[in-house]
């Protein structure tokens, strides 16, 4: 398992001086950082799935626009053998930062052992550093080990106890763990789904994957319920746009330009 530092080293110059990043556009330059963030905490480190779905997600753009930006972000990554895209100056970094932490680790704790070893109170060192746990996460686990919870979320309630729901449940379910978002607890989602129910299957669905659509955390349902009854569901229509325009919280009307009068 990868170490899952929670930084990494970013050099202006290179980055700035970089042929790659000189023919990206301002609106590319930020999907490719956001790529390379997320890449530093993957298994391997610095892959990111060759998916466009997920990198449009992660790079926080529209499919229309990633279309649009992704040829030259992903300039910066190779092929790799998992099937997976690979930044090489990234990993480069990743296992230079890796080793220093290692050392900084070990150093800390031969410098803590030749200052207190003998004095009262003092414990030698646990255990050499594992990979993909840090420090405090071991002394953590020694000092107040905790069961893993086995518990199985509930059935959803009858009103989204269907296929389609369940299906776009899923896909939200690994939208957070492809972000890197702590995963919903069994009581945390039997409340979240008694506040989706009181807006009905269609309303749920549509939050949930509009949620997953423009990036977000949360689940919104008043949006979806408030646009669906503004404008409809048609989808592909127009008032199926101005829909997404407002769980966007962007307001079509009144953005559009308005009519001269003579």
């Amino acid at each position: 398992m990868a170490e899952k530092l929670p930084y990494f080293p970013f050099y202006v110059n290179d980055f700035l001086t970089s042929g790659d990043v000189a023919q990206m556009t301002p609106e590319a330059v930020g999907g490719y950082i956001l790529l390379l963030c997320m890449a530093w905490h993957q298994d391997p480190p610095a892959t990111i799935p060759a998916d466009d779905a997920t990198l449009a997600r992660w790079a926080r753009m529209t499919p229309d626009r990633w279309e649009v930006c992704k040829r030259s972000v992903l300039t910066a990554f190779v092929p790799c053998e998992t099937g997976r895209l690979s930044s090489p100056r990234l990993r480069e970094e990743y296992d230079k930062a890796v080793c220093q932490h290692r050392r900084n680790v070990e150093n800390g704790r031969a410098g803590a052992a030749k200052k207190y070893s003998g004095k009262p109170g003092y414990s030698p060192p646990i255990a050499p550093l594992q990979p993909g746990y840090s420090n405090q996460n071991q002394n953590q686990s020694q000092k107040d080990p905790k069961p893993k919870d086995s518990a199985a979320p509930p059935r959803p309630p009858p009103e989204l106890d269907t296929p389609a729901f369940a299906a776009v449940w899923s896909e939200y379910v690994a939208y957070r763990r492809e972000r890197g978002i702590a995963s919903l607890k069994p009581l945390s989602v039997s409340r979240q789904w008694e506040v989706l129910a009181k807006y009905g299957e269609r309303v749920a669905i549509t939050a949930i994957e509009t949620t997953i659509r423009q990036g977000w955390t949360g689940i919104f349902p008043e949006k979806a319920s408030a646009a669906t009854q503004l404008f409809g569901t048609q989808g592909g229509s127009p008032a199926d746009r101005r829909r997404e325009a407002v769980l966007a919280g962007q307001h079509p009307e009144h953005d559009a330009p308005q009519p001269r009068t003579l």
